[in-house]
């Protein structure tokens, strides 16, 4: 039963990854260039005020990493 559950998380983690890449590489660069900064600014605070807690404290680090970047290219 172990296995399974190991197998079963990893084929959810696997999928978010290829999801997340997807997102980065085919989406993320469509809404950079079809929305405006301020509505940009206002999706990011829409998504971060729907994820709870305990996801936001995962996924903050991964957001500022790409602000990061993205100041960096400016």
């Amino acid at each position: 039963m172990l296995e399974k559950l190991c197998t079963s998380a990893e084929a959810v983690h696997t999928s978010t990854r290829y999801h997340m890449e997807r997102e980065e590489t085919d989406v993320f660069p469509l809404l950079e260039a079809h929305l405006c900064e301020q509505q940009q600014r206002m999706l990011l605070y829409r998504t971060i005020r729907a994820m709870p807690l305990r996801l936001l404290e995962r996924v903050m680090p991964w957001v500022v990493s790409k602000w990061g970047e993205t100041v960096g290219r400016q």
